[in-house]
């Protein structure tokens, strides 16, 4: 955690504006109605609603359906083609007084009379009279342009129309009134007198849009008549629909009692409900799933005997209306369950989702980016991490806690945006991880470049795989100095052509340098003039390096032998002797110099011992010297002889040394 926070101080400064991007980017965009960005969060609704499931109700709302059996029985059996006549609806009424029901909502239009059954009107209205529970449907003029288009007598009569303003909304807090987009109409045209003056309310049956995926998400419980607005009567003219006027007598509350809360986005019923809506006054519908509500065909309601009216009726809230296999007159809309739901059961949703508290409410889009900050940076501080997959780990880790939690919400009844959100966190995955993938790639090819030098192709994969041993510094570390000189290299190199002595030299490193690095696995240190400097047990230790430095210098001396053959015969007249000094002990190993060069490289007494331990062949007369500390590593494998008494420069002590004769012990080595 610590090092996150480290990482994060480095760069706060730039994650904090790319934050700051995003979620000016998110509000802008939702700010906007980009239609796109909500058309894929509402795909996102629709995969959480399919994973829920369908969902149980309480069943307070019945549904008496105008379908295709009712139709056909009606058109074929009692001569009684659509539209019926109105002793039919009567019937209904009259049968569902009797059974205590609180309240009817007819999503029907009733806007005419039927000249040729005025008798059977007069039934339907003493049945509205008798029960003084029924809410009638509407119909709206969309337009003025509409409007304008019919006769002048008819015009005149609904511009006179004021019946329906004693249901409209009281506004409370209308100074936080913020540019809301209700659902508007120009005109609401009521039904036909007989029928508006004895119902006890009526209002639009209008479902509204589809959203912007094409499904049915919301329904207007807010209605804007603009003709009020536009004869300057008034600015805050807001209607209720259906829903709300059958709730109104459901909860018993008085006629026109509906309060639209502007500040707090509420409906407020009476002293009896509250209905939490958007700033739009649209209800988020919760479905409970395909169908959700039993569609109980108007013939077998009047073929149904007292039991089960009771039973399935008594104390309940009752919607008559159209289903989705009416022939002629169906009213089909898509849901997330199910593609050619009735316009009926969106109604009977919206009611059962307010009667049990049981509708969604959004989280505001200020919320929303709040959060989103802090899961952006949560996200940058993860992506900091220097270990690629557990950064990744850890970032698919918040991914999926936050869409637990969205989805812990959801079944909760709270909408928490998810698009966005999975897109930021993905995004900021995806390009942090490639960035990371690039710098390591990088990094991997500087080290290859940079450590090609020293070390074979094997070790180099090794320290890419473990970056961790070449960390910048220094560390102690046990290892055997191999230090190798050309004798009398000034004598014969004054005696060469430079540019011929230049080619020697090239082959003669090119040589020694394979031995080292590819045949025994050391790590090349530096060339210093004709002298090279290697060591075994850096960066990767083995058990076997001071065994591997002496088979080196063994090898190099085979190779000294055949270089100076090889050049003899193509009449190059010069021959190359070196001395080799090795050393084990404990040195100080790493990338050390300064900002603008630096080597990886050993200092310590190891390593200016095999130096004078290089400078004493000549004086012993021996190709090969090792210290004491080697032999100790390597008596058991290789042949050599004791030297006692050994004075060095820059040791005051004398050495015990031993010259190395070859592999494979003698009875007499020593």
């Amino acid at each position: 955690m610590s090092k996150m926070f480290k990482n994060f101080k480095s760069r706060p400064k730039l994650y904090l504006l790319i934050a700051l991007l995003l979620v000016f980017l998110y509000l802008f965009l939702v700010l906007i109605n980009f239609e796109l960005l909500e058309t894929l969060e509402l795909v996102t609704f629709n995969l959480r609603m399919n994973i829920r499931g369908p969902i149980e109700h309480s069943g307070d709302v019945k549904i008496i359906a105008v379908d295709d059996k009712s139709l056909s029985d009606l058109y074929y059996n009692q001569n009684n083609p659509w539209p019926w006549t109105r002793d039919v609806y009567a019937n209904i009424i009259n049968k569902l007084s009797r059974l205590d029901v609180k309240s009817v909502i007819m999503d029907i239009s009733f806007g005419t009379l039927d000249f040729n059954n005025k008798a059977k009107d007069l039934e339907f209205a003493e049945s509205l009279i008798d029960s003084q529970f029924v809410t009638l449907g509407t119909t709206l003029i969309n337009s003025k342009r509409e409007f304008e288009r019919l006769n002048t007598e008819y015009k005149e009569e609904l511009r006179s129309e004021k019946g329906y303003h004693q249901f409209s909304y009281k506004i409370k807090n209308p100074d936080k009134y913020f540019f809301p987009e209700f659902f508007s109409t120009y005109k609401l045209v009521p039904p036909a007198d007989l029928f508006k003056n004895t119902a006890r309310s009526y209002g639009s049956f209008e479902i509204g849009l589809p959203s912007p995926d094409g499904i049915y998400h919301h329904i207007p419980l807010v209605i804007k008549e603009e003709f009020e607005f536009d004869s300057k009567k008034s600015s805050f003219f807001l209607l209720p629909n259906i829903d709300i006027l059958g709730l109104g007598t459901y909860y018993g509350i008085d006629q026109g009692a509906y309060t639209f809360d502007v500040a707090n986005n509420e409906i407020i019923l009476g002293n009896k409900k509250k209905i939490a809506v958007d700033k739009n006054g649209y209800l988020t519908l919760n479905y409970y799933g395909k169908r959700s509500f039993e569609e109980i065909s108007v013939v077998d309601f009047l073929k149904m005997d007292s039991e089960k009216l009771q039973n399935n009726f008594k104390n309940k809230l009752v919607l008559i209306g159209y289903t989705a296999n009416a022939k002629g007159i169906f009213d089909a809309r898509p849901t997330p369950f199910n593609k050619n739901e009735s316009g009926i059961q969106l109604h009977a949703t919206a009611l059962q989702n307010i009667i049990d508290n049981n509708y969604f409410s959004r989280v505001s889009v200020w919320a929303n980016s709040i959060l989103l900050f802090v899961l952006i940076i949560l996200a940058f501080l993860i992506a900091d991490i220097d270990n690629l997959n557990y950064s990744l780990l850890l970032n698919f880790l918040l991914i999926i806690i936050f869409n637990v939690f969205n989805y812990w919400l959801f079944v909760n009844n709270i909408w928490l945006d998810l698009f966005y959100f999975n897109l930021t966190l993905f995004g900021i995955m995806f390009v942090t991880t490639l960035i990371k993938v690039y710098r390591e790639k990088q990094n991997k090819l500087r080290i290859k470049n940079y450590f090609s030098r020293y070390v074979s192709a094997e070790v180099v994969d090794q320290i890419i795989d473990n970056p961790v041993f070449i960390k910048p510094g220094g560390k102690r570390k046990t290892v055997t100095v191999l230090f190798c000189d050309i004798i009398d290299f000034t004598d014969k190199a004054a005696k060469i052509e430079p540019e011929k002595l230049v080619l020697l030299l090239n082959e003669y490193f090119e040589a020694m340098t394979d031995i080292i690095k590819n045949q025994y696995g050391g790590t090349l240190d530096k060339y210093v003039g004709d002298s090279i400097v290697a060591m075994f047990g850096a960066p990767f230790a083995r058990e076997d390096d001071p065994i591997r430095a002496i088979e080196t210098a063994l090898k190099m001396k085979e190779k000294e032998k055949e270089l100076c053959e090889k050049w003899l015969a193509r009449g190059e007249n010069t021959v190359f002797e070196m001395g080799i000094g090795i050393s084990t002990g404990e040195v100080v190993v790493g990338n050390i110099g300064s900002e603008e060069r630096v080597n990886y490289t050993c200092i310590g007494d190891s390593v200016n011992v095999a130096a004078r331990l290089e400078e004493a062949t000549r004086r012993t007369g021996t190709d090969i010297l090792i210290s004491d500390s080697t032999y100790q590593a390597v008596k058991d494998v290789f042949s050599c002889k004791k030297i006692t008494n050994l004075k060095v420069k820059g040791k005051d002590e004398l050495l015990t040394v031993y010259s190395v004769i070859k592999r494979g012990r003698t009875n007499d080595e020593e």
